[in-house]
């Protein structure tokens, strides 16, 4: 018993040198500056030329959201007993484009944009990520890179907006 507390101090002070010993081994703290620069465009070339097309062909009460986390789009129940699963299965995942209402900003649907440059994506996680916007009700249509655009590429969209079944 007498050795419980001088043991226990001992650990104590073990666990903070080799805590402050890590802190001050960062070699990012004795930097000035860190290297970090702005991107002239968040966007590929192949998906600027599709915003634009968005831009362009959908309906002018629809505004354009690129790169959206999947967890801004949709979310778990709190009620469910599997809420932290189910947050596993959303994280780090993200869809191209986001379509919404301008006014409301109700999502209208999702667009996943495959132009090749972003790594390819599972099967698995493909079926994971449409089973989630199944579940929450949020229509997902998939495009490929093209050349030009026209408004029939956008036809679908424009038509579940005007329908307003979303």
């Amino acid at each position: 018993m007498q050795f419980i507390i001088p043991l226990l101090f001992f650990a104590i002070m073990v666990g903070l040198s080799v805590y402050r010993s890590k802190k001050q081994n960062n070699p990012l703290d004795a930097m000035a500056q860190w290297p970090y620069e702005k991107r002239n465009n968040p966007l590929t070339p192949e998906e600027t030329t599709f915003y634009r097309a968005l831009n362009q062909y959908l309906d002018p009460s629809l505004v354009v959201f690129p790169k959206m986390r999947i967890q801004n789009l949709v979310y778990a129940s709190p009620e469910s007993r599997i809420t932290y699963a189910l947050l596993a299965k959303m994280q780090d995942k993200y869809l191209d484009f986001a379509i919404c209402e301008a006014d409301s900003l109700n999502i209208v649907c999702v667009i996943e944009f495959d132009d090749g440059v972003a790594p390819l994506k599972t099967e698995q996680e493909n079926a994971d990520m449409e089973r989630i916007l199944r579940s929450a009700a949020l229509t997902l249509f998939r495009y490929q890179p093209q050349y030009q655009y026209s408004d029939t590429d956008f036809t679908q969209i424009n038509n579940l907006y005007h329908q307003g079944s979303y």
